[in-house]
């Protein structure tokens, strides 16, 4: 029987290690809190912003996967595997997809369309969000970690960062 150690396990138990999952959760909640400010101070309401948190977040994992699973067929052949058009499908479908969920979510909820200044500014964020996610699974990964509970934090974290960028590019309510 002998312990984990001299089998060659890895243990949780030893020294403590920053895991990929911290800092994004931490970006997480750092995010969702200055959606909740910008949103009051922009006057959107609770159910204008959830509605378009939902969409967004929706239609950008929806579109992202359906146009990388294009890519990847597209991209395959005898000699590539498939994954550069994967990749490029995936981040196209993941930005129209937040972009739209957010302009149809507000179309539903003011009558109005989304001018092209915050949706810009939403696919800024949430190509900077992606970025700095991708940075954090490449710096902060390990041959024995598994992807884990980071890869849950990265389903909200994008979506509130393009609710992040198309509250930015919102004007202020008139007094």
């Amino acid at each position: 029987m002998g312990n984990a150690a001299s089998k060659g396990i890895s243990s949780r138990a030893g020294a403590p290690r920053l895991t990929r999952a911290l800092p994004l959760f931490v970006l997480f909640g750092a995010v969702v809190v200055a959606d909740g400010l910008l949103a009051r101070m922009r006057g959107v309401s609770v159910q204008r912003l959830t509605a378009a948190f939902l969409l967004a977040t929706s239609l950008l994992w929806g579109l992202g996967a359906l146009l990388g699973w294009i890519g990847s067929r597209l991209a395959y052949g005898a000699e590539s595997s498939g994954l550069p058009g994967a990749l490029v499908g995936a981040t196209l479908g993941g930005i129209a997809g937040a972009t739209l969920g957010i302009a149809l979510a507000d179309r539903a909820m003011t009558g109005d369309w989304t001018r092209r200044g915050p949706l810009l500014l939403a696919a800024a964020a949430l190509i900077v969000l992606a970025s700095f996610t991708l940075a954090v699974f490449v710096l902060l990964s390990a041959a024995d970690q598994r992807a884990g509970p980071a890869v849950f934090a990265t389903v909200p974290l994008l979506g509130a960062g393009a609710l992040l960028g198309w509250l930015l590019g919102l004007e202020n309510p008139l007094p």
